[in-house]
């Protein structure tokens, strides 16, 4: 008995293994229990919403008629409600699919007959797979590229020499929303030979790759660029042959271009069928050290991952970089090495596989001639497991994980998800010049994030429930969400843009830090276990604490605070409430030995704190000297009181009916300060250092800034007796 459960066991585990399916391996759960199209797969598509759109030279899918072209759900299953009638004509192909902004379906290839209406090589359908008959196409042979530029209009390539009744419309087109020729687009005589692919770049320049020697006279060999207005740029490289894939890879300035096909070199330098270029034509020379000697046979299609630059490939190759691989398909990284991980299989595609999709969620969409894969039975299109990978956007975000052994213990380039989801350790990724922390939601088991001193300007961890401490300080925030991270006990966010911050679901924390911030308000009510409180210079008018009896420092300096009642705090060992309006204090706790820090100073409406025990405050905390940040400091007029119920009254009605105005603010050069009467400005950092003094005179005075370094400055005047509100001030 003891054998047959230890048996079970064993069986059970292996089950579990399997589970995480080899990347490059077939996705058996992809239309499960269809059969498929009954031929060729030429183009495949992905919308928005998951679904699939898939062209060529079927006639049906899963055994139910769809003439050459059909929509999948993302399961691989027919979407039935996808309905094209009768379809495209027998002898016909789809070539090439393209979607609109507007969702709108445009199809091409050699079709001269849809739904038994007469089609010129091309139509747009609606969602619902109708026509929509405000197109039309009057292309006169086969169209094998369809690209839509980000103004609606439809760039077109091909065999076609002629454009309805225009002629010389050489193998590329441009066409207005509705079909009809852009005239604008003047290309000349164009393409001397096939188009086969299109491609866009950022800047709207358009590449054309085939066949062809030369565009509107000017020798080119199978590749050329074109500007927005269809004249030549530039032929980029010269390719030995065909070329039969565009795609552009990266943004900004890690935009490239990537080329397949059946070429060896390209301007002279070997290639294995496959080159990076960069934007100015040359060859991109860590890909194509990478590389290799590239693909040993030609490649038909490529497509780039835009999460993380991945390229995958298929066509007729059994080799890359002059290794073995499975016939028909392949992933490389985004520099041009090969993904060792990336296996289907010794057999892989039974015949050529010629189109190629990735999902949203990474996995390859693979069409062509094939029947099996890997020996096993998939007709015409197969989707492919992949390895999932964290999309980091930020380079040094990136960079930092990639070099954390811990976290990167496959050393392949990349962050798998499961990497991230089994590190249960701290990221330090402190002052990295980080401007985005996006990745960071896969690493759902970290404890720690000291993220401080970079750039960030926002930042989810809502799937990091598990963080106990977070240090996101010195960064750019201007709002930070904390609802489902109930578990930190310490949070440091000081130095940002915050106005507000909720801290109602965190009922463990014991360490807050928020100082430098535009917080006007904070409930800390459901943090009782709180200990430690910082936040000074920000804009507060009042701190509620009665419920913090564990509080034992806390830093409230350069706020708006009339009063402070910290009686209830009776382990309360610092105290830092400098530069506020503070008119009451209130420290007896019963426990004020144990005070070794108090620093009450810049709160000239301040006479009186209430304390234990008035001789022993006014004995032992001797008034020391700012510059020297001694631990007691208070102003000359302020005094201890076992009872101060009869003090500041005199100076709280002049301090709310004076009148002062700082403008503009946040300043630069200078400021102004209009002031009712006479009276003497001082100027205090956010640490409560003075760095500016003098008397002015009633009216508007200006003041000029050029000593005083950029950040957030406390404006405090007194006149006589009265002491005017404190200004804060930004200056940059």
């Amino acid at each position: 008995m003891k054998r047959f459960y230890f048996v079970l066991i064993c069986l059970l585990s292996l089950g579990i293994t399997s589970l995480k399916a080899q990347p490059g391996s077939l996705d058996l759960s992809f239309n499960a229990n269809g059969v498929g199209p009954n031929d060729v797969v030429r183009t495949i598509v992905t919308q928005n919403d998951g679904k699939i759109l898939i062209g060529g030279d079927f006639t049906t899918y899963n055994g139910v008629s769809r003439s050459k072209l059909a929509r999948l759900n993302s399961d691989g299953t027919l979407d039935t409600g996808f309905t094209i009638g009768t379809g495209v004509n027998p002898n016909g192909s789809v070539k090439s699919i393209a979607l609109q902004a507007d969702g709108k379906i445009l199809v091409a290839g050699y079709i001269t007959n849809f739904n038994g209406i007469l089609t010129n090589m091309m139509l747009r359908l609606n969602s619902d797979g109708s026509r929509d008959n405000s197109f039309t196409s009057l292309a006169t042979n086969v169209i094998n590229a369809v690209a839509v530029q980000a103004d609606g209009k439809i760039l077109i390539g091909g065999v076609f020499t002629s454009y309805g009744g225009t002629m010389n419309i050489n193998r590329i087109a441009r066409l207005n929303a509705n079909g009809t020729l852009d005239n604008t687009f003047n290309t000349g005589t164009a393409c001397n030979a096939t188009v086969t692919c299109l491609t866009i770049q950022s800047d709207g320049k358009i590449i054309a790759g085939g066949g062809f020697l030369q565009y509107n006279g000017t020798s080119v060999s199978g590749l050329v660029r074109i500007n927005t207005d269809g004249s030549y740029n530039s032929r980029l490289v010269t390719c030995d042959a065909y070329v039969r894939s565009l795609a552009m890879q990266g943004s900004g300035v890690f935009e490239k271009i990537i080329v397949a096909g059946e070429f060896t070199t390209v301007s002279g330098l070997p290639v294995g069928r496959i080159v990076r270029l960069n934007l100015d034509g040359t060859v991109e020379g860590s890909f194509h050290t990478n590389a290799g000697t590239g693909f040993g046979q030609t490649v038909e299609q490529v497509a780039v991952n835009p999460d993380n630059g991945h390229i995958a490939a298929v066509g007729g190759f059994s080799t890359y970089k002059g290794s073995p691989i499975a016939f028909g398909v392949t992933r490389i990284n985004a520099n041009g090495a090969p993904q060792t991980d990336f296996n289907p299989g010794e057999a892989g595609a039974d015949a050529g596989l010629v189109s190629v999709a990735i999902q949203a969620d990474g996995k390859i969409l693979v069409g062509g001639m094939q029947t099996t894969y890997n020996e096993q039975t998939s007709k015409h299109l197969s989707r492919l497991h992949t390895a999932c990978f964290v999309n980091i956007p930020d380079a040094n975000f990136k960079s930092y994980l990639l070099g954390n052994a811990s976290i990167n213990t496959t050393n392949d380039g990349e962050i798998e998800c499961s990497e991230a989801a089994a590190f249960t350790g701290s990221i330090e990724c402190a002052s990295l010049s980080i401007s985005d922390l996006k990745g960071i939601e896969a690493f759902t088991e970290i404890s720690s994030l000291n993220c401080r001193d970079n750039q960030l300007s926002s930042l989810d961890l809502s799937k990091n429930t598990k963080l106990t401490y977070l240090n996101c300080s010195a960064n750019q925030l201007s709002s930070l969400d904390l609802n489902t991270n109930t578990v930190l006990t310490e949070v440091h966010a000081g130095n940002n843009q915050l106005s507000a911050l909720n801290t109602s679901a965190l009922t463990a924390l014991v360490k807050l830090t928020v100082g430098s911030n535009s917080i006007g308000s904070l409930n800390l009510s459901s943090n009782a276990a709180i200990t430690q409180l910082e936040c000074e210079a920000n804009s507060l008018t009042a701190l509620s604490l009665a419920n913090l009896t564990n509080l034992k420092q806390l830093y409230c300096s350069n706020n708006q605070l009339s009063s402070l009642d910290l009686s209830a705090q009776s382990g309360l060992t610092e105290l830092d409430c400098n530069t506020n309006q503070l008119s009451s204090l209130d420290i007896a706790n019963g426990n004020n030995t144990n005070l070794v820090l108090l620093w009450t100073y810049n709160n000239s409406a301040l006479e009186c704190i209430k304390v234990d025990d008035e001789s022993y405050s006014t004995a032992n905390w001797t008034n020391g000297n700012v510059n020297n940040e001694d631990p007691y400091l208070y102003d000359a007029s302020t005094s201890f009181s076992e009872d101060c119920s009869g003090s500041g009254s005199g100076t709280s009605v002049a301090k709310v009916n004076a009148e002062i105005k700082v403008y503009p603010n946040p300043a630069q050069a200078s400021v102004n300060i209009s002031l009712n009467e006479a009276a003497t400005v001082s100027f205090y950092t956010a640490l409560g250092e003075q760095v500016y003094s003098a008397t002015l005179n009633a009216g508007m005075n200006r003041i000029e800034l050029d000593q005083l370094k950029p950040g957030i400055y406390f404006v405090q005047t007194l006149a006589g007796e009265a002491h005017y509100k404190t200004v804060k001030l930004i200056i940059q």
